[in-house]
């Protein structure tokens, strides 16, 4: 299958705070991926 879109970010924007998230390539085949809050 061939990859489309190597990196990428989202956003949750709630009432009470705003997630951020982002997937990038990792060692390997594998995907790393962070999750932050902000206030």
């Amino acid at each position: 299958m061939e990859t489309l879109v190597e990196r990428c970010a989202g956003l949750d924007i709630g009432k009470a705070d705003v997630k951020a998230c982002i997937r990038i390539p990792g060692p390997g085949k594998r995907r790393r991926q962070e999750v932050r809050t902000f206030a």
